[in-house]
């Protein structure tokens, strides 16, 4: 396991987290704007409301910012097309994250950095996951999300192209797709994670 990443994990107070969970917020209402600026005329992005330093005020304030950006493309360019283009470009803003993360952390590729590197930021969001392994890949389970409290099915579904790009980018040999939301009625999130090739 990499020293850094589980010194990181020791140690990951309310200050980094907040200061990774603007870092996040940023990134990713960015890469909403942008996709809103290409496909509807005269768009311009929502005040941020000042929530002050409490994680959790900060979390739904970046939930509600994404499903008011979510609601305005898909408005304006339908609710298919609205998906394409959002996660096409989240999925790639979610995989610079995750290889500026496995940079930083010095993440290993093997299942157990995986996993922790990956708890380590879904902590930042206010997530619990666990993560189930066979052979040819396995499961990561979403046990608990604050942000699911604000979105609905399809901002899930368009937002979770950021973690699938996110789990490509903290190991090159990883791929994720989610299948079950919990806005869509599901107990938890599920997603299928595969390897490209076996552990060694």
């Amino acid at each position: 396991m990499s020293f850094r990443l589980r010194l990181v994990s020791l140690y990951f107070g309310q200050s980094a987290q907040r200061s990774n969970l603007l870092a996040v917020e940023q990134m990713t209402n960015s890469t909403l704007d942008s996709v809103l600026k290409q496909n509807v005329s005269g768009y311009k992005p929502p005040v941020l409301e000042s929530v002050g330093r409490d994680l959790e005020a900060i979390r739904l304030r970046m939930a509600k910012g994404h499903k008011e950006r979510i609601r305005i493309l898909t408005g304006a360019i339908g609710k298919e097309k609205g998906i394409e283009v959002a996660r096409a470009a989240l999925f790639e803003a979610g995989r610079t994250l995750g290889e500026g993360a496995r940079s930083r952390l010095g993440v290993k590729e093997t299942k157990e950095d995986l996993e922790l590197a990956a708890r380590l930021i879904y902590r930042i969001l206010g997530i619990d996951i666990e993560m189930i392994f066979d052979d040819a890949g396995g499961e990561m389970r979403v046990t608990r999300c604050t942000l699911s409290k604000e979105y609905d099915e399809e901002a899930c579904i368009i937002m979770s192209a950021t973690d699938e790009g996110m789990i490509s980018g903290l190991s090159g040999r990883t791929t994720m797709k989610f299948k079950d939301h919990i806005p869509g009625g599901a107990l938890c999130c599920t997603a299928r994670i595969e390897f490209k090739e076996s552990e060694k």
